[in-house]
């Protein structure tokens, strides 16, 4: 349960962050200029607290959830995409069938970014092997395979991560994103190879 709260933490504050960003540059630009006399002069609090807390709980369950044990943030993203998709849709949709001249503006505005907004809600965290993670003085480490000069050709390189708490044998932490492929097997390898003597967290549980 604790590495749900982390991942709901990490969650919220990235919704809420971005959207707070988004709110306040399309406040005066979209909304009200389109919305003129719907809108109150400001906000009720526990309206917005109460959408945000059920939301964010909403994205760890439907998005994130289901891939927690896989690590498979990128399904994680298109999760949280459609549900964005179609939770804002709920809201605009009903808005556009039932309220007189609702602007359509509004409405596909609203659509992508709660789209956008969710996917990146979703990919938070990652969780990854605890076997893809090396440790050294400087901190955590992971491997991820890029693609090298030529067209077929990659290479690896070391990534620093933050490790936020462990769920079974893997780890989630901070510092990836949703499309980078891990070093799963053999991390420790490509690091000794550097010339820096490590281990990986595998390895330190049995010592």
């Amino acid at each position: 349960m604790r590495a749900y709260g982390v991942v709901w933490v990490a969650t919220a504050v990235v919704f809420l962050g971005l959207d707070a960003v988004w709110l306040s540059f399309s406040a005066s630009r979209l909304y009200r200029p389109l919305l003129g006399g719907l809108l109150r002069d400001g906000f009720l609090l526990a309206p917005a607290v109460l959408f945000y807390l059920i939301y964010t709980i909403g994205i760890v369950f439907f998005a994130i959830s289901p891939e927690f044990a896989s690590g498979r943030w990128a399904a994680a993203g298109l999760r949280g995409a459609f549900l964005g998709l179609f939770g804002y849709a709920v809201y605009d949709l009903t808005n556009q069938a039932t309220l007189r001249d609702w602007p359509l503006a509004v409405t596909v505005a609203d659509l992508v970014w709660g789209t956008l907004l969710t996917a990146v809600a979703a990919t938070a965290g990652l969780l990854v092997p605890g076997t893809a993670l090396v440790y050294a003085e400087q901190g955590a480490f992971v491997y991820r395979q890029v693609k090298g000069a030529a067209a077929d050709s990659f290479r690896y390189e070391s990534v620093p991560v933050k490790p936020l708490a462990r769920t079974g044998s893997a780890w989630l932490v901070d510092g990836l994103h949703g499309t980078d492929q891990v070093v799963v097997q053999g991390a420790g390898v490509l690091w000794s190879l550097q010339g820096i003597s490590s281990f990986s967290a595998a390895e330190e549980e049995h010592d």
